[in-house]
């Protein structure tokens, strides 16, 4: 993940890197987020028949072939040519689904031409008029379900600015922490006690935030109590950069692949098998057995 930083800093504008790349105010919640990930180790199960491991699952109804899933974000044209369709196509070629921003500037019917399962990010804005146009216009295209965004009432302070757009490069989080804003606890820290808090209403939940490989996956979808998937929001936006829908497709791909291997080794054989016990802080890994 950070040699494809490092190849989209190369291959992109310098305002438009910064931009995508920046979090918001002193960019606490941005610096965090992926060593909350690293801090938490896996709890193997051994002796477990692992000759077929699996990570196909379901996200609200639609069969995809993995848990991990593209987040919204906006402004996807100014990174590569084709912008939102072609992440669209290297998420279907990958079995993924993905989430599109409501600052897209390309149209719904262009997503749903993919053939990748997808779901519109939605803002309830002051013009109640527009947040229903918009509504209409996604269910009119076909899309699977509406992403609501809920952590953002004020946009944070940004040093730079987007290109050629004012508009926050971000399209939400499908999980929003306790407190919106850069000095939020970390993803990984809030999840538990979201997870406990929703336990038993049959409500899916969905993370995002600072995720950088297949280990950090599963650790996620354990600490969630039985989370159906995951979203990557920066690392698709540098793989489009540096190499269209198949380098959207490769990422995905390679991340499934991680998450597979991390599956085997834990004694999971699908995701349903990902549960809390495989999972935890540094300071109680190993003190637990499995269940």
């Amino acid at each position: 993940m950070d040699e494809l930083a490092e190849q989209a800093a190369a291959a992109l504008p310098r305002e438009v890197y910064d931009y995508f790349r920046q979090g918001a105010g002193t960019h606490h919640a941005l610096h965090e987020a992926t060593p909350a990930w690293d801090a938490l180790r896996l709890h193997p199960r051994v002796l477990r028949d692992v000759t077929s491991v699996r990570t196909a699952t379901t996200v609200l109804g639609t069969p995809v072939d993995t848990p991990v899933l593209v987040a919204p974000t906006a402004a996807q044209h100014v990174v590569a040519p084709g912008g939102a369709v072609a992440t669209a196509f290297g998420a279907a070629k990958a079995g993924s689904l993905v989430c599109v921003s409501c600052l897209t500037n390309q149209p719904y019917t262009e997503i749903r031409d993919t053939g990748a399962p997808w779901w519109a990010q939605v803002y309830v804005l002051r013009d109640r008029g527009l947040t229903r146009d918009l509504v209409a216009r996604a269910e009119a295209a076909g899309a699977a379900a509406l992403v609501l965004t809920v952590d953002t009432p004020v946009v944070g302070d940004r040093p730079h600015p987007g290109p050629g757009s004012d508009a926050p490069w971000y399209g939400g989080r499908l999980l929003p922490t306790a407190v919106p804003g850069d000095v939020a606890v970390p993803t990984a820290t809030a999840l538990p006690g979201i997870a406990r808090a929703l336990a038993g209403t049959g409500a899916e939940t969905y993370v995002d935030g600072g995720l950088r490989s297949g280990v950090h996956v599963l650790a996620a979808l354990a600490l969630a109590l039985g989370a159906r998937a995951v979203l990557l929001g920066r690392p698709v936006l540098w793989a489009l950069a540096t190499g269209g829908a198949d380098n959207v497709q490769r990422l995905l791909s390679t991340v499934t692949a991680e998450l597979r291997h991390a599956m085997t080794l834990v004694g999971a054989r699908s995701p349903d098998e990902i549960t809390p016990d495989l999972a935890g802080p540094v300071d109680t890994a190993g003190a637990q057995p499995p269940g």
